[in-house]
């Protein structure tokens, strides 16, 4: 085989590379979208004139998958910006299914525009999807010089940390 990229306007051969590290979803490496995800909307709002939300020195709290939002977020508290107001973004998990419609259209092309809705990620870590995973491994073994890494491309429902380790892990360990 002679793997590529295809872009808009080029193929981008991977045997001219060295290390070609794959953070895609590995369906989709391959042209195919069968493994399944639960996809997100993130909502951001401004509270005007509070402080802090979160309790003291929290960034995140995470929520069981079972509950209506998966995590808050505050940022001033990770990026350290002293402001009289603060933003928090709340991440929803959605269902692979959803109707798009569901949501007002207005709130679809704001979220879609600025990259707040994702239909694909976290990983749905089922018996067959993980089976299925494991394939498009095999496949990807067969060439050479392809890396995976990262919570799509290795198909984890993984925090921002775990992702950034993987990716440490990989850069120390094979190259």
């Amino acid at each position: 085989p002679n793997p590529y990229i295809l872009t808009r306007k080029n193929k981008y051969y991977f045997r001219d590379y060295y290390a070609v590290i794959n953070t895609l979803c590995i369906d989709l490496l391959f042209g195919e979208e069968e493994l399944k995800y639960t996809g997100r909307m993130m909502l951001p709002i401004i509270i005007p004139n509070q402080k802090f939300i979160l309790p003291e020195k929290a960034e995140s709290i995470h929520y069981s998958g079972a509950e209506f939002q998966t995590r808050i977020t505050e940022f001033k508290r990770i990026t350290r910006h002293d402001s009289q107001d603060t933003l928090i973004l709340i991440e929803i998990p959605i269902t692979s299914n959803i109707d798009k419609r569901s949501f007002p259209e207005n709130v679809m092309k704001f979220a879609e525009k600025r990259g707040l809705f994702c239909k694909r990620a976290y990983a749905q870590q089922s018996k067959e999807m993980l089976e299925l995973y494991n394939k498009y491994r095999e496949r990807g073994k067969k060439i050479e010089n392809l890396y995976f890494c990262g919570r799509q491309a290795e198909f984890k429902c993984w925090s921002m940390s775990e992702t950034v380790n993987s990716a440490h892990w990989l850069v120390n360990n094979k190259f």
